[in-house]
């Protein structure tokens, strides 16, 4: 998995170690089939491990957030459950736990987008999403791009109605979310409780 752009403002030693993180393909396998070399969803992925890696938290990079939109009000989402609170007690420092919820979280989020948001979208803007799903959506905002034109109207327009169907459906299926975080939260905890064991005995 290549490292992507993060929301989060980084120093060298936070680079490595996402860097390190990413290393770890067996973990890493387990992201959906297809999205684990998408770049939106890698930067979701990497978003979540350092939210879970570090008790205290990266500042976000104000204007990174407002190119990757999606990706910030996803990792605010989850941020504030409590569930996720209760998984991020049993992560900080330690990369292969961090990774895990990283990963089921990622996983609850693409399954809301293809299950519930994916269907809510005109086709249009699906198929603008999913094909520059692959692109680093920086250059939307370079100065090369603003040559042909000065503001990405549809680019915006796309993630905001994304954003607009993911908060709906965390207010309208607030317990759906929820069962799915203590699903993550349960596989998390058996993890981290067999892994004590195995070096205890």
């Amino acid at each position: 998995m290549n490292l992507v752009k993060s929301v989060f403002s980084l120093n060298d030693e936070q680079f490595r170690d996402v860097e390190r993180a990413l290393s770890l393909d067996n973990i890493i396998a387990m992201v959906r089939p297809g999205y684990s070399e998408t770049p939106q969803y890698i930067g979701g992925f990497q978003d979540f491990f350092i939210f879970f890696y570090y008790e205290e938290l990266p500042l976000f990079d104000s204007e990174l957030t407002l190119i990757y939109m999606t990706r910030y009000e996803i990792i605010q989402a989850f941020a504030k459950t409590a569930t996720v609170k209760a998984m991020k007690a049993m992560t900080v420092g330690n990369l292969e736990h961090a990774l895990l919820a990283a990963v089921t979280c990622t996983n609850i989020y693409i399954d809301i987008f293809q299950n519930v948001i994916r269907q809510t979208l005109p086709p249009e803007h699906v198929k603008f999403h999913e094909t520059f799903a692959y692109a680093d959506w920086q250059h939307f905002f370079n100065k090369q791009f603003q040559k042909i034109e000065s503001y990405p109207k549809l680019f915006v327009q796309v993630q905001s109605e994304i954003i607009k169907q993911f908060w709906a459906y965390i207010r309208t299926q607030s317990d759906a979310f929820e069962r799915e975080l203590l699903k993550a939260k349960q596989f998390l905890q058996t993890y981290v409780m067999t892994e004590m064991r195995l070096f205890s005995s």
